[in-house]
This record gives structure tokens, C-alpha cells and sequence, in this order.
């Protein structure tokens, strides 16, 4: 066409890999925000209510602000992957207690309080 290109067309074809790079950081993001929360039971979802509007609420500030030119992306991702990576040890820590008080609870239950007495055999005596 025998027209320069222009400086913003050059700089954008220069970062393509990073914009790449930054699409799929985003999208290993978003897979593990879905992987921690959408799988949550009944009870589950009530008792991490709090913490996941939290969650939610962090990733909607930053999608305000952000976009995949701002120099805070990479810190971002890292940030919020590292919020997540706090989420899933927490679940991970209240379902490992709800397991350990589950079986406490079935011990009980299969516990002898009063062990059978064989009457007929100490009447020999």
C-alpha cells in the first residue's frame, strides 16, 4: 500500500507472545477459581459464602482496572492465583476436619459401653 506502519501496529506485533503468555496465565486462572468453587456442597457454599464474595470481589476490582496492555497483569494473576491457591488449602482444611469428625462420630457409634456379661457361666461358682 506504500504507507508507513505505524508505531502502535509494530509495538502490538512485537508483544503478541505476551499477550499470548497472559491469555492463557489468565485462562489457568480462571480454571482453578472454577475447580475450587463450583464443585462446593450445600453446606460447603454457606460456610464459605463470605470468602468466596471476597474472592469474586478482588477479580471484579481488578477487571476494572486491568487489561491485557497493564504493566500489573503479571502481578495480578499471581496475586489472585495465590487468593485461590489460599481458598482451596482452607476447603482442603475444613474438609479434612469435617472427615476427622465424622469418624470420631462413627467410633461413637460403634462403640461398647456395656460389654455383654455371660450371666450362666459365674452361676457355677
Amino acid at each position: 500500500m506504500g504507507k508507513p506502519i505505524s508505531k502502535t501496529i509494530v509495538n502490538i506485533s512485537l508483544q503478541e507472545n505476551t499477550y499470548y503468555e497472559n491469555i492463557d496465565d489468565l485462562n489457568r486462572m480462571l480454571r482453578e477459581y472454577n475447580d475450587a468453587v463450583t464443585n462446593l456442597s450445600e453446606i460447603e457454599k454457606k460456610l464459605f459464602e463470605n470468602k468466596i464474595k471476597e474472592l469474586n470481589y478482588k477479580l471484579e476490582q481488578q477487571l476494572e482496572s486491568c487489561n491485557l496492555c497493564s504493566l500489573g497483569i503479571n502481578t495480578f494473576i499471581q496475586n489472585y492465583t495465590n487468593e485461590i491457591n489460599t481458598f482451596k488449602d482452607l476447603k482442603r482444611n475444613v474438609s479434612k476436619s469435617a472427615q476427622m469428625i465424622e469418624d470420631v462420630v462413627v467410633n461413637i457409634e460403634r462403640g461398647e459401653l456395656l460389654r455383654d456379661f455371660d450371666f450362666k457361666t459365674n452361676d457355677k461358682k
